[in-house]
């Protein structure tokens, strides 16, 4: 984890934007107004295979979180005053235990139980998720899901099998809503994205809690972006478009996405688009406008979930009262 005084970038956003709606749902508890703490709405990030997703979410929690696990990476933050990591296993007896594990071993003790994972299962890829347990001075009770890759399957079966796995696990994981942040490659053609397909058909049909994002800008052109920007504007809610460079390090070591340096597509967006959407600043801008709609939407699960807790004190209070009458 990055240092007290230079605080992850998404954990910095939530902690500053969330301080005064935070407060305001402690104060209702305890005035017994509403009966538990309003959870923060989770994140969950999906895309395609390799196109950035684990390097995108590492760069926003400010962790170096290793690639290509095939398995899906749960990150739990916790507030606490001495920040760890505490990786969750399952032992024999299929109860989680948590080892403390350094940052500098963190990828291979994930790598490693990863593999075990899927050894066991005998699968290429599984659900069976790892999970951080990440203590750190800025937010409490923060979840990001980090999803493996969708893949393309020649034979329509398959494909439809591959799709059916994500939803089952999506679904598990959104039944209060959330923030999907959709990791696609510029490189490739919007229109096939599975990840983007599978998000507006099944979970966020406009788009509304969907943060977009294009990686692998060095592979892209002028013409390919302007493609994008158009289609984008066109085609659904302009909510987040973010364009980042996923660069591919030297020596066989894994990509490190980083945000866009001086090249001839970056000037062109610079100078047509003013910078409004470059960086990573504007991707977590989004998540937590996302988040923050979630929490104060008139319809959302949570409002409801309020609203059913007033409605149950009302009545507990009214029955103590008709209580205290009959024994008058």
């Amino acid at each position: 984890m990055n240092e007290t005084n230079n605080p992850p970038l998404l954990l910095k956003n939530i902690s500053e934007k969330f301080k005064e709606p935070l407060e305001m749902m402690e104060k209702l508890e305890r005035m017994k107004v509403i009966n538990k703490k309003i959870p923060l709405p989770k994140v969950i990030v999906l895309g395609d295979e390799s196109v950035g997703k684990t390097s995108l979410v590492g760069k926003i929690v400010g962790m170096n979180l290793p690639c290509g696990l095939k398995v899906p990476l749960v990150l739990n933050f916790k507030c606490h005053s001495e920040p760890s990591i505490k990786f969750q296993r399952v032992g024999s007896s299929g109860i989680g235990e948590r080892l403390e594990v350094s940052e500098s071993d963190l990828g291979d003790t994930l790598k490693e139980y990863a593999q075990l994972v899927l050894s066991k299962e005998e699968k290429e890829r599984s659900f069976s998720p790892l999970s951080l347990v990440v203590l750190q001075p800025y937010v409490d009770d923060f979840t990001i899901i980090d999803v493996p890759g969708i893949q393309h399957h020649s034979d329509t079966t398959k494909q439809r099998k591959e799709l059916d796995d994500f939803e089952g696990y999506i679904f598990e994981q959104t039944k209060a809503e959330c923030v999907f942040i959709n990791v696609m490659s510029s490189s490739a053609d919007l229109d096939k994205c599975l990840s983007r397909k599978f998000l507006r058909q099944q979970f966020d049909l406009l788009g509304k809690h969907t943060v977009p994002v294009i990686s692998k800008l060095d592979l892209c052109s002028k013409e390919m972006i302007t493609d994008i920007i158009v289609s984008q504007t066109e085609n659904s809610p302009r909510f987040g478009y973010c364009y980042v460079k996923n660069n591919d390090s030297a020596g066989g070591k894994e990509s490190v996405m980083e945000e866009t340096t001086v090249s001839e597509v970056e000037s062109y967006l610079l100078s047509k688009h003013g910078g409004e959407y470059l960086g990573f600043e504007y991707v977590v801008k989004h998540v937590v406008i996302g988040m923050l709609s979630i929490i104060f939407n008139r319809n959302s699960f949570l409002i409801y979930q309020i609203n059913n807790d007033l409605k149950v004190t009302l009545w507990r209070k009214i029955g103590g009262r008709l209580r205290l009458i009959r024994l008058s």
